[in-house]
Protein backbone atom coordinates (compact mmCIF):
# COMPACT_ATOMS: atom_id res chain seq x y z
CA UNK A 1 0.00 0.00 0.00
CA UNK A 2 1.31 3.22 -0.78
CA UNK A 3 2.24 5.59 2.05
CA UNK A 4 -0.25 8.48 2.62
CA UNK A 5 2.78 10.87 2.92
CA UNK A 6 4.00 9.75 -0.39
CA UNK A 7 0.52 10.50 -1.64
CA UNK A 8 0.86 13.98 -0.05
CA UNK A 9 4.51 15.13 -1.17
CA UNK A 10 3.72 14.24 -4.86
CA UNK A 11 0.66 16.12 -4.58
CA UNK A 12 3.11 19.19 -2.81
CA UNK A 13 5.69 18.09 -5.19
CA UNK A 14 2.79 19.26 -8.25
CA UNK A 15 2.22 22.46 -6.28
CA UNK A 16 5.79 22.92 -6.24
CA UNK A 17 5.97 22.20 -9.55
CA UNK A 18 3.64 25.26 -10.94
CA UNK A 19 5.53 27.61 -8.56
CA UNK A 20 8.20 27.02 -9.89
CA UNK A 21 6.79 27.71 -13.51
CA UNK A 22 5.52 31.02 -12.04
CA UNK A 23 8.85 32.45 -12.28
CA UNK A 24 8.87 32.04 -15.98
CA UNK A 25 6.20 34.42 -16.37
CA UNK A 26 5.29 36.49 -12.70
CA UNK A 27 7.07 39.72 -12.74
CA UNK A 28 8.02 39.69 -9.13
CA UNK A 29 10.93 37.60 -10.27
CA UNK A 30 12.53 39.83 -12.92
CA UNK A 31 11.62 37.34 -15.81
CA UNK A 32 12.54 37.92 -19.61
CA UNK A 33 10.19 39.53 -21.73
CA UNK A 34 7.90 36.84 -23.63
CA UNK A 35 8.71 36.00 -26.97
CA UNK A 36 8.22 33.01 -29.12
CA UNK A 37 11.83 31.83 -28.20
CA UNK A 38 12.12 33.16 -24.91
CA UNK A 39 8.95 31.52 -24.01
CA UNK A 40 9.96 28.29 -25.67
CA UNK A 41 13.70 28.25 -23.72
CA UNK A 42 12.01 29.07 -20.46
CA UNK A 43 10.16 25.78 -20.45
CA UNK A 44 13.07 23.77 -21.61
CA UNK A 45 14.99 25.50 -18.64
CA UNK A 46 12.78 24.51 -16.63
CA UNK A 47 12.56 20.87 -17.35
CA UNK A 48 16.49 20.67 -17.48
CA UNK A 49 16.55 21.80 -14.06
CA UNK A 50 14.04 19.37 -12.81
CA UNK A 51 16.32 16.73 -14.73
CA UNK A 52 19.16 18.02 -12.58
CA UNK A 53 17.94 17.75 -9.66
CA UNK A 54 15.82 14.72 -9.70
CA UNK A 55 19.27 12.78 -9.95
CA UNK A 56 20.91 15.54 -6.95
CA UNK A 57 18.15 14.60 -4.65
CA UNK A 58 16.72 11.21 -5.12
CA UNK A 59 20.23 9.40 -6.07
CA UNK A 60 23.07 11.60 -4.28
CA UNK A 61 23.87 10.26 -0.59
CA UNK A 62 26.84 11.73 1.21
CA UNK A 63 27.52 8.69 2.39
CA UNK A 64 27.74 6.94 -1.08
CA UNK A 65 28.81 9.83 -2.83
CA UNK A 66 29.69 9.90 -6.80
CA UNK A 67 30.64 12.53 -9.46
CA UNK A 68 27.47 14.11 -10.72
CA UNK A 69 27.31 16.33 -14.16
CA UNK A 70 25.92 19.23 -12.93
CA UNK A 71 25.28 22.38 -15.77
CA UNK A 72 25.07 20.29 -19.11
CA UNK A 73 23.41 20.58 -22.70
CA UNK A 74 20.55 19.22 -21.17
CA UNK A 75 20.47 21.16 -17.55
CA UNK A 76 22.15 24.54 -18.73
CA UNK A 77 21.97 26.73 -15.67
CA UNK A 78 23.98 29.95 -14.46
CA UNK A 79 25.15 31.49 -17.59
CA UNK A 80 27.52 28.39 -17.57
CA UNK A 81 30.77 28.14 -19.20
CA UNK A 82 30.79 26.11 -22.35
CA UNK A 83 34.37 25.58 -21.83
CA UNK A 84 33.56 23.73 -18.28
CA UNK A 85 32.68 20.51 -17.30
CA UNK A 86 30.82 20.80 -13.94
CA UNK A 87 30.66 17.87 -11.50
CA UNK A 88 29.09 18.32 -8.09
CA UNK A 89 28.94 15.67 -5.05
CA UNK A 90 27.58 15.50 -1.51
CA UNK A 91 29.29 15.51 1.56
CA UNK A 92 29.27 15.63 5.36
CA UNK A 93 31.69 18.36 6.89
CA UNK A 94 32.43 16.05 9.54
CA UNK A 95 33.59 13.04 7.67
CA UNK A 96 36.40 12.11 5.55
CA UNK A 97 37.00 11.51 1.96
CA UNK A 98 39.25 10.45 -0.62
CA UNK A 99 39.03 11.22 -4.41
CA UNK A 100 41.03 8.77 -6.18
CA UNK A 101 42.04 10.40 -10.19
CA UNK A 102 43.93 9.72 -12.70
CA UNK A 103 44.91 12.39 -15.76
CA UNK A 104 46.17 12.19 -19.11
CA UNK A 105 49.17 14.12 -20.39
CA UNK A 106 49.40 16.67 -18.10
CA UNK A 107 52.48 18.83 -18.62
CA UNK A 108 50.69 21.72 -19.30
CA UNK A 109 49.69 21.99 -15.80
CA UNK A 110 53.34 22.84 -15.05
CA UNK A 111 53.71 25.60 -17.76
CA UNK A 112 55.18 23.17 -20.58
CA UNK A 113 52.65 21.70 -22.65
CA UNK A 114 54.02 18.74 -24.75
CA UNK A 115 53.99 19.58 -28.55
CA UNK A 116 53.38 16.31 -29.88
CA UNK A 117 49.98 14.38 -30.93
CA UNK A 118 47.94 12.55 -28.56
CA UNK A 119 45.50 13.73 -25.67
CA UNK A 120 46.29 15.60 -22.53
CA UNK A 121 44.00 16.41 -18.95
CA UNK A 122 41.70 19.67 -19.07
CA UNK A 123 43.57 22.30 -19.58
CA UNK A 124 42.65 23.90 -15.88
CA UNK A 125 40.92 21.71 -12.66
CA UNK A 126 39.63 22.92 -9.48
CA UNK A 127 37.59 21.32 -6.59
CA UNK A 128 35.65 23.68 -4.42
CA UNK A 129 33.64 22.60 -1.26
CA UNK A 130 30.80 24.95 -0.34
CA UNK A 131 28.80 24.83 2.81
CA UNK A 132 25.61 25.39 0.15
CA UNK A 133 24.51 25.59 -3.99
CA UNK A 134 24.05 28.73 -5.22
CA UNK A 135 20.35 29.30 -5.24
CA UNK A 136 19.65 27.01 -2.30
CA UNK A 137 17.89 29.35 -0.23
CA UNK A 138 15.46 30.85 -3.19
CA UNK A 139 16.37 34.37 -2.20
CA UNK A 140 18.90 36.41 -3.20
CA UNK A 141 19.71 37.93 0.18
CA UNK A 142 22.34 35.18 -0.25
CA UNK A 143 24.28 37.21 -1.78
CA UNK A 144 24.63 39.42 0.48
CA UNK A 145 24.44 38.19 4.12
CA UNK A 146 27.87 35.51 3.58
CA UNK A 147 25.66 32.22 3.72
CA UNK A 148 27.41 30.88 0.88
CA UNK A 149 31.23 30.45 0.86
CA UNK A 150 33.75 28.26 0.00
CA UNK A 151 35.63 26.31 3.09
CA UNK A 152 38.54 25.17 0.77
CA UNK A 153 40.07 24.72 -2.76
CA UNK A 154 42.56 22.75 -5.08
CA UNK A 155 43.36 23.70 -8.06
CA UNK A 156 45.56 21.71 -11.03
CA UNK A 157 48.39 24.10 -10.80
CA UNK A 158 48.58 23.09 -6.90
CA UNK A 159 47.78 19.30 -7.02
CA UNK A 160 50.84 17.07 -6.35
CA UNK A 161 50.62 14.23 -8.90
CA UNK A 162 52.80 11.37 -9.81
CA UNK A 163 54.50 10.71 -13.32
CA UNK A 164 51.12 8.47 -14.44
CA UNK A 165 49.00 10.87 -14.12
CA UNK A 166 47.62 9.38 -10.82
CA UNK A 167 46.53 11.75 -8.00
CA UNK A 168 44.08 11.33 -4.55
CA UNK A 169 42.93 14.19 -3.08
CA UNK A 170 41.69 14.27 1.01
CA UNK A 171 38.74 16.42 1.90
CA UNK A 172 37.84 16.39 5.49
CA UNK A 173 37.54 18.87 8.79
CA UNK A 174 41.18 19.22 9.45
CA UNK A 175 44.48 17.49 7.70
CA UNK A 176 45.44 14.49 9.72
CA UNK A 177 48.99 15.42 11.41
CA UNK A 178 50.96 12.60 9.64
CA UNK A 179 49.42 13.46 5.99
CA UNK A 180 51.64 15.31 3.89
CA UNK A 181 49.31 15.00 0.45
CA UNK A 182 46.70 16.83 -1.43
CA UNK A 183 44.31 18.07 1.33
CA UNK A 184 40.99 20.60 0.93
CA UNK A 185 38.68 21.57 4.58
CA UNK A 186 35.26 21.11 4.75
CA UNK A 187 35.41 23.35 7.84
CA UNK A 188 36.79 26.83 8.15
CA UNK A 189 37.26 27.91 11.76
CA UNK A 190 36.10 30.99 12.87
CA UNK A 191 38.80 34.15 11.64
CA UNK A 192 39.85 31.75 9.26
CA UNK A 193 40.89 32.62 5.45
CA UNK A 194 38.19 31.40 2.87
CA UNK A 195 39.19 31.22 -0.87
CA UNK A 196 38.12 34.51 -1.94
CA UNK A 197 39.80 36.19 0.57
CA UNK A 198 37.46 36.76 2.84
CA UNK A 199 37.95 36.07 6.53
CA UNK A 200 34.90 33.53 8.19
CA UNK A 201 32.93 35.62 10.73
CA UNK A 202 31.40 32.15 11.93
CA UNK A 203 32.92 28.08 11.74
CA UNK A 204 31.60 27.52 8.35
CA UNK A 205 30.60 23.49 7.27
CA UNK A 206 30.88 22.71 3.63
CA UNK A 207 28.21 20.18 2.78
CA UNK A 208 29.09 20.35 -1.39
CA UNK A 209 31.88 19.32 -3.52
CA UNK A 210 32.01 20.99 -7.11
CA UNK A 211 34.84 20.48 -9.64
CA UNK A 212 35.32 22.42 -12.50
CA UNK A 213 37.09 20.60 -15.78
CA UNK A 214 38.16 23.62 -17.75
CA UNK A 215 38.81 22.22 -21.88
CA UNK A 216 41.01 24.57 -24.07
CA UNK A 217 42.14 22.62 -26.98
CA UNK A 218 38.76 20.43 -27.37
CA UNK A 219 39.65 18.09 -29.90
CA UNK A 220 43.15 16.65 -27.59
CA UNK A 221 41.94 17.66 -24.02
CA UNK A 222 40.03 14.32 -22.37
CA UNK A 223 38.17 14.59 -18.93
CA UNK A 224 39.64 12.98 -15.55
CA UNK A 225 38.95 9.98 -14.37
CA UNK A 226 37.13 10.76 -10.76
CA UNK A 227 35.69 8.35 -8.19
CA UNK A 228 34.91 9.77 -4.31
CA UNK A 229 34.38 7.35 -1.25
CA UNK A 230 34.15 7.91 2.11
CA UNK A 231 36.81 6.74 4.22
CA UNK A 232 36.68 5.54 7.92
CA UNK A 233 40.04 6.60 9.44
CA UNK A 234 41.77 9.55 7.19
CA UNK A 235 43.70 8.92 5.17
CA UNK A 236 43.11 5.16 5.53
CA UNK A 237 43.32 3.47 2.14
CA UNK A 238 39.99 1.48 2.22
CA UNK A 239 36.42 2.19 1.96
CA UNK A 240 34.27 2.01 5.26
CA UNK A 241 33.57 -2.11 6.10
CA UNK A 242 30.72 -3.23 5.58
CA UNK A 243 28.79 -0.37 5.15
CA UNK A 244 26.48 -0.68 1.93
CA UNK A 245 23.04 1.43 0.91
CA UNK A 246 20.30 0.30 2.93
CA UNK A 247 17.12 -0.70 1.54
CA UNK A 248 14.70 2.34 0.08
CA UNK A 249 12.10 3.46 2.28
CA UNK A 250 8.76 5.59 1.68
CA UNK A 251 9.99 7.65 4.48
CA UNK A 252 13.07 8.47 2.50
CA UNK A 253 12.01 8.68 -0.53
CA UNK A 254 9.05 11.18 0.64
CA UNK A 255 11.64 13.49 1.79
CA UNK A 256 13.40 13.80 -0.80
CA UNK A 257 10.47 14.54 -3.19
CA UNK A 258 9.48 17.81 -0.43
CA UNK A 259 13.55 18.42 -1.11
CA UNK A 260 12.93 18.32 -4.74
CA UNK A 261 10.21 20.76 -4.66
CA UNK A 262 11.42 22.86 -2.71
CA UNK A 263 14.65 22.92 -4.47
CA UNK A 264 13.29 23.47 -8.07
CA UNK A 265 11.17 26.44 -6.87
CA UNK A 266 13.95 27.98 -5.00
CA UNK A 267 16.57 27.77 -7.77
CA UNK A 268 13.97 28.90 -10.31
CA UNK A 269 13.29 31.65 -8.25
CA UNK A 270 16.49 32.62 -7.26
CA UNK A 271 18.50 32.55 -10.92
CA UNK A 272 15.89 34.47 -12.37
CA UNK A 273 15.69 37.33 -9.68
CA UNK A 274 18.96 37.12 -9.37
CA UNK A 275 19.61 38.15 -12.93
CA UNK A 276 16.56 40.68 -12.72
CA UNK A 277 17.89 42.41 -9.67
CA UNK A 278 21.85 42.16 -9.59
CA UNK A 279 22.38 42.85 -13.40
CA UNK A 280 18.97 44.30 -14.81
CA UNK A 281 19.02 43.86 -18.27
CA UNK A 282 15.63 44.70 -18.60
CA UNK A 283 16.44 48.14 -17.28
CA UNK A 284 13.82 47.61 -14.55
CA UNK A 285 15.77 48.86 -11.32
CA UNK A 286 14.41 51.77 -9.71
CA UNK A 287 18.05 52.87 -9.25
CA UNK A 288 21.44 52.19 -10.59
CA UNK A 289 23.47 49.89 -9.75
CA UNK A 290 27.23 48.86 -10.08
CA UNK A 291 26.72 45.10 -11.20
CA UNK A 292 24.20 46.65 -13.30
CA UNK A 293 25.37 45.63 -17.45
CA UNK A 294 25.74 48.23 -20.07
CA UNK A 295 24.40 47.22 -23.45
CA UNK A 296 26.63 46.29 -26.20
CA UNK A 297 29.67 46.72 -23.45
CA UNK A 298 31.16 44.75 -21.26
CA UNK A 299 32.55 45.96 -17.49
CA UNK A 300 35.61 45.99 -16.33
CA UNK A 301 37.29 41.95 -15.48
CA UNK A 302 36.94 41.61 -11.75
CA UNK A 303 37.56 38.91 -8.97
CA UNK A 304 34.37 36.59 -8.20
CA UNK A 305 33.06 37.49 -5.27
CA UNK A 306 30.08 35.62 -3.88
CA UNK A 307 28.18 39.16 -3.69
CA UNK A 308 28.39 39.53 -7.28
CA UNK A 309 26.95 36.01 -8.35
CA UNK A 310 29.95 34.08 -6.97
CA UNK A 311 31.60 31.70 -9.58
CA UNK A 312 34.95 29.73 -9.88
CA UNK A 313 37.01 31.05 -7.05
CA UNK A 314 39.61 31.64 -9.43
CA UNK A 315 38.09 33.14 -11.84
CA UNK A 316 37.70 36.94 -12.83
CA UNK A 317 34.68 38.30 -14.78
CA UNK A 318 33.36 40.73 -17.05
CA UNK A 319 30.02 40.69 -17.54
CA UNK A 320 27.56 42.90 -20.43
CA UNK A 321 24.44 42.73 -22.08
CA UNK A 322 24.08 42.56 -26.47
CA UNK A 323 21.22 43.64 -28.32
CA UNK A 324 21.75 43.64 -32.00
CA UNK A 325 19.95 43.43 -35.46
CA UNK A 326 20.74 41.61 -38.49
CA UNK A 327 23.09 44.72 -39.92
CA UNK A 328 25.09 45.13 -36.52
CA UNK A 329 28.52 44.11 -35.15
CA UNK A 330 30.09 43.87 -31.59
CA UNK A 331 33.39 44.06 -31.73
CA UNK A 332 35.11 43.20 -28.69
CA UNK A 333 39.22 44.07 -27.98
CA UNK A 334 40.50 42.13 -25.21
CA UNK A 335 44.31 42.49 -23.83
CA UNK A 336 45.17 40.19 -20.72
CA UNK A 337 48.49 41.59 -19.94
CA UNK A 338 49.37 39.16 -18.18
CA UNK A 339 48.46 35.70 -19.59
CA UNK A 340 45.67 33.18 -17.34
CA UNK A 341 45.24 30.08 -17.11
CA UNK A 342 42.19 30.04 -19.00
CA UNK A 343 40.06 32.85 -20.63
CA UNK A 344 36.99 32.40 -22.30
CA UNK A 345 34.11 34.30 -23.88
CA UNK A 346 30.63 33.21 -24.05
CA UNK A 347 26.84 33.76 -25.11
CA UNK A 348 24.06 33.04 -23.18
CA UNK A 349 20.19 34.06 -23.45
CA UNK A 350 18.06 35.46 -20.30
CA UNK A 351 17.70 32.73 -18.30
CA UNK A 352 21.64 32.22 -17.91
CA UNK A 353 21.50 29.34 -20.16
CA UNK A 354 24.65 29.34 -22.69
CA UNK A 355 23.76 28.99 -26.25
CA UNK A 356 24.01 26.20 -28.29
CA UNK A 357 28.03 25.55 -28.56
CA UNK A 358 28.19 22.61 -30.43
CA UNK A 359 26.10 23.47 -33.33
CA UNK A 360 27.24 27.23 -33.25
CA UNK A 361 30.22 29.16 -32.56
CA UNK A 362 28.66 30.85 -29.55
CA UNK A 363 32.06 30.68 -27.26
CA UNK A 364 35.90 30.52 -27.94
CA UNK A 365 38.39 30.31 -25.43
CA UNK A 366 42.19 31.51 -25.62
CA UNK A 367 43.78 29.00 -27.77
CA UNK A 368 40.89 28.62 -29.98
CA UNK A 369 41.32 32.28 -30.80
CA UNK A 370 43.11 34.40 -33.12
CA UNK A 371 45.32 36.65 -31.50
CA UNK A 372 46.73 39.88 -33.17
CA UNK A 373 50.32 40.49 -34.31
CA UNK A 374 49.66 43.61 -31.13
CA UNK A 375 49.20 40.83 -28.39
CA UNK A 376 44.86 41.97 -28.81
CA UNK A 377 42.40 39.19 -29.07
CA UNK A 378 39.33 40.64 -31.34
CA UNK A 379 36.49 39.22 -31.63
CA UNK A 380 32.60 39.81 -33.22
CA UNK A 381 29.48 38.95 -31.91
CA UNK A 382 26.89 38.95 -34.33
CA UNK A 383 23.79 36.98 -36.18
CA UNK A 384 25.68 36.99 -39.83
CA UNK A 385 29.33 35.29 -40.43
CA UNK A 386 31.72 38.40 -40.80
CA UNK A 387 34.56 35.89 -42.03
CA UNK A 388 36.92 35.90 -39.11
CA UNK A 389 38.34 33.30 -36.92
CA UNK A 390 37.03 35.05 -33.19
CA UNK A 391 33.19 35.34 -34.34
CA UNK A 392 31.00 34.69 -31.65
CA UNK A 393 27.28 33.49 -33.24
CA UNK A 394 23.72 34.55 -31.46
CA UNK A 395 22.17 31.93 -32.73
CA UNK A 396 19.65 34.22 -34.37
CA UNK A 397 19.02 35.92 -30.98
CA UNK A 398 18.63 39.41 -30.82
CA UNK A 399 19.58 40.29 -27.32
CA UNK A 400 21.66 38.30 -24.60
CA UNK A 401 23.96 38.15 -22.13
CA UNK A 402 27.84 38.81 -22.99
CA UNK A 403 30.59 36.78 -20.89
CA UNK A 404 34.15 36.72 -20.18
CA UNK A 405 36.30 34.40 -17.87
CA UNK A 406 39.93 34.93 -16.90
CA UNK A 407 41.07 32.41 -15.00
CA UNK A 408 44.01 32.87 -12.11
CA UNK A 409 45.77 30.33 -10.37
CA UNK A 410 47.93 33.16 -8.57
CA UNK A 411 45.31 36.16 -8.95
CA UNK A 412 47.33 39.23 -11.07
CA UNK A 413 47.52 43.15 -9.75
CA UNK A 414 45.22 45.64 -10.46
CA UNK A 415 47.20 47.22 -12.50
CA UNK A 416 47.33 43.96 -14.63
CA UNK A 417 44.32 43.05 -14.39
CA UNK A 418 42.83 42.14 -18.46
CA UNK A 419 41.17 44.90 -20.18
CA UNK A 420 38.23 44.78 -22.33
CA UNK A 421 36.55 47.18 -25.09
CA UNK A 422 33.63 47.23 -27.02
CA UNK A 423 32.31 49.03 -29.89
CA UNK A 424 29.24 48.60 -32.43
CA UNK A 425 29.29 49.26 -35.89
CA UNK A 426 27.93 48.33 -39.38
CA UNK A 427 29.71 45.58 -41.37
CA UNK A 428 32.13 48.53 -43.56
CA UNK A 429 32.64 50.12 -40.08
CA UNK A 430 33.76 46.68 -38.69
CA UNK A 431 35.70 46.10 -41.74
CA UNK A 432 37.97 49.48 -41.30
CA UNK A 433 38.26 48.31 -37.79
CA UNK A 434 40.32 45.15 -37.83
CA UNK A 435 43.75 45.36 -38.64
CA UNK A 436 45.03 44.78 -42.38
CA UNK A 437 46.60 41.80 -41.12
CA UNK A 438 43.37 39.99 -39.77
CA UNK A 439 43.17 36.24 -41.82
CA UNK A 440 40.04 35.50 -43.61
CA UNK A 441 38.31 32.25 -42.05
CA UNK A 442 36.21 30.46 -44.94
CA UNK A 443 32.98 28.88 -44.56
CA UNK A 444 35.04 25.84 -45.18
CA UNK A 445 37.45 26.61 -42.14
CA UNK A 446 33.69 27.37 -39.98
CA UNK A 447 32.71 23.95 -40.99
CA UNK A 448 35.97 22.12 -39.67
CA UNK A 449 35.52 24.13 -36.21
CA UNK A 450 32.16 22.96 -35.54
CA UNK A 451 33.06 19.93 -36.54
CA UNK A 452 35.47 19.47 -34.04
CA UNK A 453 33.28 21.60 -31.12
CA UNK A 454 30.49 18.82 -32.11
CA UNK A 455 32.75 15.57 -31.15
CA UNK A 456 34.15 17.30 -27.91
CA UNK A 457 30.71 17.99 -27.02
CA UNK A 458 29.33 14.71 -27.34
CA UNK A 459 32.58 13.22 -25.69
CA UNK A 460 32.52 15.10 -22.90
CA UNK A 461 28.53 14.76 -21.44
CA UNK A 462 28.55 10.90 -23.02
CA UNK A 463 26.34 8.68 -21.68
CA UNK A 464 27.97 5.20 -22.16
Amino acid sequence: MTSKRLDKVWDQLIDDLGEARAALTDPQFHCPPSSDRNDAEGYRYLLGQLHRLIESELQQDPDFPYFQVQASPTSKFTIDNADCLYLYAPIKPQAYYRIIAKAENFDHWRGARANDAGFYAPNYVIFETHTVGPGDSGGTAELRDGSRVITGSLDSKAIQIDDNGDFEILIGPSKPADYSGNFISSIAAKGSQLSRGDTAAAEMQAYKLYVRELFSDWECERSLELSIEQLAIPPQKTQLENNYPQPRQSETTATQIEQLGLMLKNHMRYWTTMYGELLDPFGTAEQARPSHLAKNKLASPKPASTAGGGGQASNFYAGGLFELDANQYLLIEVNTIIEPEQMGFHLSNYWGESLDYANHVSSLNALQSYCGSDGVYRYVVSKNDPAVQNWLDTTGHTSGYLTMRFTYSTPPEIADYPTVAAVCVDQKTLAELLPVDTPEFTSVDRRAQISIRKAHVARRFRQY
